[in-house]
């Protein structure tokens, strides 16, 4: 097990386990959504955690993108992958109102809006239950996400590996303060990855790209 300043990521042996109550919330999250059991057996996957700093925020979103950028470029990111790969994308933190029961669960923090993507090929986690969306989406192939404390618990859970992407100047000053081992930007290819800029549509492609290459080997 590796620390750094108190946060650290966890082997899987290492790792909480669900109880047996918490399995069954996570097989009723996943009937709510419309997830079939076998989708991470048998198709490719793709978490993306959304989340868009505003001001008054803990996280100044000085030099952040307008949110309609973001949603053109992250839909023809996963637009491509889809067609490339033929895989499935699991959204939270976006477009509310399109499954859930009770919106008063989602919270302000959730945009009303979605990715310009096939319906089929997409399915949007609806805060039904924090711990059960997050054990969901930790069980796809890659994790693309933007920053929050749901990214930073998704990449600890799934032992790091998780692409912090178009990260604000002030979330990335705060992570090397606290030297915080999130999103393995302490190895020398994540430090890179959260410095160079622009993460280009292109760039974003080519991250997520290479970890669904991997489990095809």
């Amino acid at each position: 097990m590796t620390t750094c300043g108190g946060f650290f990521h966890s082997r899987p042996a290492h790792r909480l386990r669900l109880s047996d109550e918490g399995r069954q919330e996570v097989r009723l999250a996943m009937e709510q959504y419309g997830i079939p059991e076998n989708l991470f057996r048998t198709r490719k996957t793709v978490a993306f955690v959304w989340r868009y700093r505003a001001w008054g925020s803990a996280v100044k979103p000085i030099g952040q993108p307008s949110a309609e950028s973001l949603v053109d470029k992250y839909s023809r990111v996963f637009r491509r992958l889809i067609n490339d790969f033929d895989c499935h994308v699991l959204i939270t933190g976006m477009n509310p109102a399109s499954q859930a029961t009770d919106l008063s669960r989602a919270g302000p923090k959730y945009a009303p809006f979605g990715l310009d993507l096939p319906a089929e090929r997409c399915t949007y986690l609806q805060a039904r239950n924090w711990v059960a969306d997050l054990e969901i989406l930790s069980r796809c192939t890659s994790a693309a996400v933007m920053a929050s404390g749901i990214s930073e618990a998704l990449d600890t859970h799934r032992g790091g590996g998780a692409i912090l992407m178009d990260p604000p100047l002030h979330y990335v000053l705060v992570l090397l303060k606290y030297r915080v081992a999130l999103f393995d930007y302490m190895t020398p290819r994540g430090f890179w990855r959260i410095w160079s800029r622009p993460h280009s549509a292109g760039r974003l492609y080519r991250w997520i790209a290479e970890d669904l290459r991997r489990a095809q080997k």
